[in-house]
């Protein structure tokens, strides 16, 4: 009897360990951008621009996989994903959503930078690079997947940055107007908007094009004022 008394005390405080540790995952979990009007805008767009429905789409999908999941119901149950995530509580919870609901997505515990620096010329149908983060993070993955052509033609890179990053004046958007002054390029765009497009236009090579510039603010559903976005969209036309 007393050993099952002790047995049952350890199950109790075990229980409560994972209640207290998932209560303060649930207070860390610093990705609070998922939902919103503006980011739902910003996931119709990009699918309605996919042209490649077929193949293997790499993509950031979180432990909610919204997207994909939009893009399976709207455009075709026959596309694929290679989905990464580097935090592991959270790649559970894909893992788990994955098999739940039957989802066509590989996940990789992971960084997909490694997978962009890995692939093979065409190897994907279109690539879902939904940062959410600082330009100078991604810069040079971003160029290496326009150089080395990872992403099959007509198909779209569509790349989501936070704004805020982008007013660094000692990244990559601050150089390039130390070494020509904004008010030199005569243009209407703003600051953070205009370097990301200078930025692409020094790495785009003549068979990518950018086809849409979203900008807009991750609100809340109670009506909180989110984080500054831009979502860049990139075809490779041949």
């Amino acid at each position: 009897m007393a050993t099952l008394t002790k047995v049952a005390e350890l199950n109790l405080k075990v229980r409560t360990t994972l209640d207290e540790l998932d209560k303060a995952y649930k207070k860390i979990d610093s990705f609070t951008n998922a939902y919103g009007a503006n980011k739902t805008q910003a996931r119709k767009l990009i699918v309605s621009r996919i042209i490649n429905k077929f193949g293997v789409i790499l993509t950031l999908p979180y432990k909610f996989a919204i997207l994909e999941k939009m893009i399976l119901s709207k455009l075709s149950k026959k596309i694929k994903f290679v989905g990464y995530e580097y935090k592991k509580d959270i790649f559970y919870e894909l893992c788990s959503l994955i098999g739940a609901e039957r989802l066509p997505i590989s996940a990789v515990y992971g960084s997909i930078s490694e997978a962009i620096y890995k692939a093979k010329e065409d190897e994907f149908s279109n690539l879902i690079l939904d940062y959410c983060g600082v330009l100078d993070t991604f810069a040079n993955e971003i160029e290496y997947a326009i150089k080395n052509n990872i992403m099959q033609v007509n198909g779209v890179l569509c790349l989501t940055l936070s704004k805020i990053g982008l007013q660094n004046n000692n990244g990559i958007i601050g150089e390039i107007f130390r070494t020509i002054p904004k008010e030199r390029f005569g243009s209407s765009l703003g600051e953070t908007e205009l370097g990301v497009m200078l930025f692409l236009n020094k790495i785009l090579t003549s068979n990518y094009e950018v086809t849409d510039v979203f900008n807009y603010h991750d609100d809340k559903e109670d009506g909180t004022k989110g984080m500054a976005m831009i979502l860049v969209i990139i075809r490779r036309k041949s």
